[in-house]
């Protein structure tokens, strides 16, 4: 029984994904097809997995964790997908208003978030995976800013080259004139 709600929701999880990517498609192409039932079920399935975090916090506000369901980042990501595709499927659903591309990249990449989220708390070797990668992010940060502090210093310095050569420049006929 809970196998069978698992892989239920698995396949729950891909629909939604699969669902908002023909929508997304069906949108930009500017195809002949209408959007037709994919903005409803995107709905549907944004209610159901809202739903299930409404369940999960009123669970845990009843036992007195919900600090922990608050300060929990993974929560955060799987509300804020929810409410992001149902911004897109409302803006899919207003035929009058044109969608901007950030919005459904940043609903794909959130999906695709929640997704993981999903794997992450049901499967332990996905939990594995994912821990292993967010260790590694955090390994990388120090590394990053160092880099983009070097990058930006040199970017400046070129370009404040660049500056002083065309000042420079623009300046010479005027020597010469004088």
């Amino acid at each position: 029984s809970v196998v069978c709600m698992m892989v239920l929701e698995f396949y729950l999880h891909m629909a939604w994904i699969y669902t908002f990517v023909s929508a997304s498609h069906i949108y930009f192409v500017k195809s002949d097809e209408p959007l037709g039932w994919r903005p409803t079920a995107l709905l549907v399935f944004a209610a159901i997995f809202l739903l299930e975090e409404i369940g999960q916090f009123t669970r845990l506000y009843f036992t007195g964790a919900l600090l922990h369901y608050c300060t929990d980042l993974w929560n955060w990501i799987d509300v804020v997908t929810c409410v992001m595709v149902i911004v897109s499927a409302a803006r899919f659903l207003d035929e009058d208003s044109s969608i901007d591309g950030r919005l459904l990249m940043t609903t794909g990449c959130f999906q695709s978030l929640f997704l993981l989220s999903y794997l992450r708390k049901t499967f332990f070797p996905f939990s594995k995976f994912v821990s292993g990668i967010i260790k590694i992010a955090w390994a990388v940060i120090p590394f990053l800013v160092v880099s983009f502090v070097t990058l930006f210093t040199f970017s400046f310095m070129y370009f404040i080259k660049d500056q002083n050569e065309s000042n420079l420049q623009a300046e010479a006929p005027q020597r010469a004139n004088a």
